[in-house]
């Protein structure tokens, strides 16, 4: 068991309840790709026209997020946790102050983005409390900051799903790919409401202390899983937190 998780295991599960991640990984059920999720490609459009309109509208310059999605690995430990970041983006002082009005256009930075669309009543609660009020928004986040970038990968968006590929494959010549030794300032957090069309903008800082506590918290899951064990449930029943897991009937028989 513990084998499957340190093989399945990304950047974009650790905010997640540990023991919901457990139960996904051991999952036979068949995976439906990205090409027939229309959930998925109604997300993937929506990061689409932000990118559309962060490169033709304000001037900002993609350096990978079209053609290519930067590869990083996060380190627990000694184990070796990938991800995938949506983009990095290049922000000089010709970038004009529409979408991205919140950064000083004196200098060049070069920032790691995450587009997030979502119901409105998320949205709204992303507008008013922030990415932290979201745990596996903000985990995947600060995993990223904390991570190396390995390289640059053909992206999956332009691979698995034919329609909002077909849109990539357009913009992709535009993309100018740097060395992945560039110095990458703070997170550009996106959320977009999916029935108004609302934007929202956020800087998100690397914290350390967090990052801390959320290696801690999954070296001790891989100490217990290896043991057979599953993780401990990190809610009381009933729980608002458990209602979208399609494994709460079976966790909470054991």
């Amino acid at each position: 068991m513990l084998d499957k998780l340190l093989a399945k295991l990304t950047c974009s599960k650790l905010g997640l309840c540990h023991r919901r991640v457990v139960y996904e990984v051991n999952d036979e059920t068949e995976f439906i790709g990205t090409s027939r999720n229309r959930m998925f490609q109604d997300g993937q459009i929506h990061e689409f026209l932000i990118k559309y309109e962060m490169v033709y509208e304000d001037g900002v310059e993609m350096v990978s997020g079209w053609n290519t999605e930067p590869l990083v690995v996060f380190m627990i430990g000694m184990h070796r946790v990938p991800g995938h970041m949506d983009g990095i983006i290049s922000v000089t002082k010709d970038t004009k102050p529409l979408l991205f009005n919140f950064l000083d256009s004196q200098y060049v930075t070069t920032n790691p983005i995450e587009v997030k669309s979502m119901g409105h009543d998320r949205f709204k609660l992303m507008e008013k409390s922030g990415p932290k009020a979201f745990p596996e928004i903000y985990a995947q986040m600060q995993a990223y900051m904390d991570s190396e970038l390995i390289s640059y990968l053909p992206s999956n968006i332009r691979r698995d799903s034919t329609m909002v590929g077909d849109l990539y494959d357009t913009y992709a010549p535009y993309e100018r790919v740097f060395d992945k030794n560039i110095k990458l300032g703070d997170m550009v957090a996106i959320a977009k409401s999916r029935q108004s069309g609302e934007v929202l903008i956020d800087i998100v800082k690397k914290n350390d202390e967090y990052i801390e506590k959320l290696k801690d918290d999954w070296l001790q899951t891989f100490i217990e899983v290896g043991n057979g064990d599953l993780p401990p449930r990190p809610y009381q029943r009933p729980a608002k937190e458990c209602y979208t897991c399609r494994f709460r009937t079976v966790c909470w028989r054991k």
